[in-house]
This record gives structure tokens, sequence and C-alpha cells, in this order.
């Protein structure tokens, strides 16, 4: 099978499920998961796509994601390509359902539901650590996309999950939405115990260069707890990717809420 993945997050599934040798084509953010990139065609973005460099590796399959990508998956069936459009991440168990659906896809369904078991009991032992925790962190995401634009996460989302897994709970539960540009004045009002600052490590962002960047979040408790954390992103850790690594992330976190309960 001749395979175009749109999504790293696609892409890093695909790997595991031991298909990177039939992946043709790809978008430069995939390039992280890959054991040996060589040989991968860039042909788009997570929004456009070369049609030229797709029409020479004539793939069997293209991968896409929604939301984002909802109208490019149009875009590209009406030009006779066909796809497979996997199912937005409102909670954790998404990811592991969208990990046996690509298996489907890919005729990798027992290679998919062990990776998926596998991940499962990983979460499950976190959950069973952090379940009773009385003292739950208010924590609020902010994820920058470039120095002008942030977003952060409600209750559809599994970032929202992820954190109630790890022992936390997202400022922004009570939203019925899966992701949203922040007010900073409502996110004070929120008043977050910890802030977690995602970010392309290439922006080289620091705590005093976040701070100058939103200089109302110098009014926060979690400015005052000394309790604003970087994230950059990583192929282990990373709050912007839904993908099988996510549990590396979910560990991550429970950590560093234990560490702050304990200062």
């Amino acid at each position: 099978m001749k395979i175009v993945s749109l999504s790293p997050i696609v892409t890093e599934t695909l790997v595991l499920l031991g298909v990177e040798d039939e992946i043709i084509g790809i978008t430069p953010y995939c390039k992280r998961y890959l054991n040996d990139p060589t040989g991968k065609a860039i042909v788009g973005t997570c929004t456009k796509v070369n049609y030229e460099k797709l029409s020479r590796l004539r793939p069997d399959i293209i991968f896409t994601m929604e939301p984002v990508q909802n109208r490019l998956d149009e875009e590209l069936r009406s030009k006779g390509y066909m796809t497979f459009k996997v199912r937005a991440h409102t909670n954790v168990h998404t990811i592991l359902s969208n990990i046996v659906d690509i298996g489907l896809v890919t005729n990798r369904i027992y290679e998919a539901r062990e990776l998926a078991l596998r991940l499962e009991e990983r979460i499950e032992r976190v959950y069973m650590r952090t379940r009773k925790t009385k003292s739950r962190p208010k924590v609020f995401v902010d994820h920058l996309w470039s120095y002008e634009h942030s977003t952060t996460f409600g209750a559809l989302s599994y970032i929202n999950d992820g954190l109630w897994i790890a022992g936390g709970i997202n400022v922004f539960h009570d939203k019925l939405i899966e992701f949203f540009e922040p007010n900073y004045d409502e996110v004070l009002e929120r008043d977050p115990d910890i802030v977690l600052v995602s970010f392309d490590p290439i922006k080289n962002i620091t705590i005093e260069k976040y701070l100058n960047l939103r200089p109302k979040m110098r009014l926060s408790k979690a400015y005052r707890k000394k309790a604003i954390y970087l994230i950059p992103e990583t192929k282990e850790v990373n709050l912007s990717h839904p993908g099988p690594s996510f549990v590396n992330t979910i560990e991550y976190l429970e950590g560093l809420f234990e560490r702050n309960r304990s200062t």
C-alpha cells in the first residue's frame, strides 16, 4: 500500500504499526516521528497539498484529520483521491480508537489492538494513582502558535481529559468546545494554580519572554507560586500532539503535578 500522511499524529501511529516503509508522502511536521525520513516526499502541510507531487506519487490512501483538514479532505476526494479522515480527539480514548481505525485501514489490526491495549494499561495505571486526588491543581494550558496567537482547550479535547487523568483539572473544563483563543482576563478570574506553556522549540521561549508576551500572567497565582512551566514540543512530550505518545505526556504531567503539590 502506498500511503500519504498529512498528519504527524497518523505518521507516528503508522510507524508504530510497522508500516513506515509504505509511507511515500508526508508533511514537514511528520519527520519527527519517522525512524528514517529518507525518500519520503513532502507533499504539503495541514491546509494545502502539492497536487503535482501527488499525481506523480499516485497514493492508494491519503490520511487526513478532522476538523482542521475537513475542507482539504473534501478537495482531495473531489479530485479522485481515496482518503481516510481520522476523527477529532475529543478525549484520550479517541486516541486509542483512532489507532484501531488506522490499523483496520492498513491491514494491521492485530498490531493496532496490541498497541492500543498497552497504552490503555499505562493510562489506567496513572488513573488508579490519581483518581482519589483531593487537591487537584487548576491548570491553564497556553499553546503558543505564534508570538501573537494562542489557543487553549475546553471540555471537548484530549487535553482536558489528559489533565484529569494526570491529577489536575482544566480551568476551562466547563466550556463545551475543543479549542479557542483565551481571554487572559478570564484566565485570571479562573485563577490557575499551574500554567503550562506549549510551544515549538524553534521559538526559543523563556519564562521571561513568555511573560513579556502575555503580561497579564504576572498577576496570576501560578506566577506567584512560580508554577509557570514551559513544555516545548518534542517526540516524547507534546501537549499539542494527540498521538500514541500522548500517554508519555500524561505520565509527565502526573509527575509535574505531584512535584507541584509537594512544594
